[in-house]
Formats: structure tokens, sequence, C-alpha cells
């Protein structure tokens, strides 16, 4: 966690560096009209892909869950069919 921490803020004082040596001057404005667009598109991609992966696992929980409501009503009906009464009887040769 320290480690972490220590590393981000290694990359932050390396930006700010970077920025102080490139010349930006800070009276600059930046393009924030620009980035608008191109942060919500990437963000509505984060969103859809977030949304079709519990999409995904909701579907796969639910196949779990009729297979195994499958596999219960074959253990309970297996011991039933298995009786001696309910097998057909067989003639003797």
């Amino acid at each position: 966690m320290f480690l972490a921490l220590l590393l981000c803020w290694f990359i932050l004082a390396l930006v700010w560096l970077g920025v102080r040596m490139a010349g930006s001057e800070s009276a600059k404005s930046l393009p924030i009209q620009d980035m608008v667009m191109v942060t919500s598109l990437m963000f509505a991609l984060m969103l859809s892909f977030a949304a079709a992966g519990i999409w995904n696992d909701w579907v796969q929980a639910r196949g779990a869950v009729q297979r195994g409501r499958w596999r219960s009503r074959t253990c309970w009906r297996l011991p039933t069919a298995c009786r001696p009464s309910a097998r057909p009887r067989s003639e003797p040769a």
C-alpha cells in the first residue's frame, strides 16, 4: 500500500516537472470543450462493457440455477422410477 502511494506521488512529481520544463503557461486555457466529448464517450464505453459483463454473469447464474433445478428433479424422480412396483413386469420365459 505504501509503495503504491509512493509510486503515485513519484508519477505526479514527474508530470508536474515535465509540464514546468515544457514551458506551459498557466494562463493558457486548456481545450476542455474538446475533451468533454472524448471523456463522455470513454465513460459510455466503460459503462456499456460493465453492463454487458453484468448481464453475462446474470445469464450464467440463471443457467446454473436451471441446471441445478433439473438435476434436483432428476434426483427426486429417479428413486420413484426405479422402485420395483414401478418397473414393468417381465414374463418368465
